[in-house]
């Protein structure tokens, strides 16, 4: 089922800064939404952080399957979000996933392209 804002976004609309909060309360309603915020003066960052997290926790409880959502949701918020958007799914999302998925080798199959390059990117340059 189409969630609303895929509905009402126009066809290749880039997702806006702004729209950031209610997309993740939208795609994971188990997220801590007192926590997650539309408000502006709230950044990207400071939600993609709480979105790390909530993934990280599901890692943590080896929820393949809603991981596996996750990763689709960081990838789309990549491949449509502003350049704002992109830096922090590199460098928070991906990051934090990354010192969680080394231990769960299954998870990285779940990964999508961009999700899975940036992490070996980052996992290379760990020197891990």
């Amino acid at each position: 089922m189409a969630c609303l804002w895929n509905i009402l976004r126009k066809k290749n609309a880039m997702i806006t800064d702004h729209e950031i909060g209610s997309i993740l309360m939208d795609e994971l309603p188990k997220l801590d939404t007192d926590r997650i915020s539309t408000a502006e003066k709230v950044s990207v960052y400071q939600n993609i952080k709480r979105f790390a997290d909530f993934t990280c926790r599901l890692i943590d409880q080896r929820n393949a399957f809603r991981v596996a959502g996750c990763f689709r949701l960081a990838e789309r918020l990549f491949q449509e979000g502003s350049a704002t958007t992109q830096n922090a799914i590199d460098s928070i999302f991906i990051y934090a996933v990354t010192t969680r998925a080394q231990a769960l080798a299954g998870l990285r199959s779940l990964m999508p392209a961009h999700v899975r390059n940036e992490y070996y990117r980052q996992l290379n340059s760990s020197g891990i």
